[in-house]
């Protein structure tokens, strides 16, 4: 029996996101907005694990919960960043 890799939600709840895809093996969440800057978009969003998708699925505004975990990617980016530039100086490019 093949297993699930990949799953495509409808979130007509949803006031911000009009579907999601979700791809189990290599954690990639793609999202298609209704509303905002993003619009009709579809955004591809890298190394959202399991239990983060999981974690936006059961939440009761899935919106909120993707905007929350997105955050915190962000944030965790940021932070790798500046530990690179404080250790490599202040004037370093970092790509």
């Amino acid at each position: 029996m093949k297993e699930i890799l990949q799953e495509k939600v409808q979130t007509p709840e949803s006031s911000l996101i009009e579907f999601m895809v979700y791809d189990f093996d290599s954690e990639i969440l793609q999202v298609k907005y209704k509303r905002g800057k993003r619009k009709g978009q579809v955004r591809t969003y890298k190394r959202i694990s399991n239990k983060e998708y999981g974690w936006i699925m059961k939440s009761s505004s899935k919106g909120r919960a993707l905007l929350t975990v997105l955050t915190q990617h962000r944030n965790e980016e940021v932070g790798v960043m500046s530990f690179f530039r404080r250790l490599l100086g202040s004037n370093a490019d970092i790509y």
